[in-house]
């Protein structure tokens, strides 16, 4: 491939790590308003957990986000049984880090 597309900057960019976190919310409530089923929204979250853990994101940190968006956003008034997704942000993994 001759480009390289950056999707999501990674946690050592110039920008604060809270900032990265918000580009993680933002997108949460991006596929939140625009997923019709349940398993279109937890396959692109699948996705951006994956690139967000590969950058060197700390899974429990997303989790806590996630969470709190959920409960904002009343996610289970539009998809009622969120339990699937919620096991995606609990899987361990050794790619996991202890940072951000």
């Amino acid at each position: 491939d001759l480009f390289i597309f950056v999707t999501y900057m990674s946690k050592c960019s110039n920008l604060s790590a809270d900032t990265l976190i918000g580009v993680f919310g933002s997108q949460l409530i991006r596929f939140f308003r625009i997923c019709n089923n349940l398993d279109n929204f937890k396959s692109r979250i699948n996705i951006m957990l994956g690139v967000f853990i590969k950058l060197g994101f700390n899974r429990n940190i997303l989790w806590r986000k996630y969470r709190h968006l959920a409960q904002k956003y009343n996610f289970t008034g539009k998809f009622s049984d969120l339990r699937e997704l919620e096991c995606l942000f609990k899987e361990s993994s050794s790619s996991d880090t202890p940072n951000t």
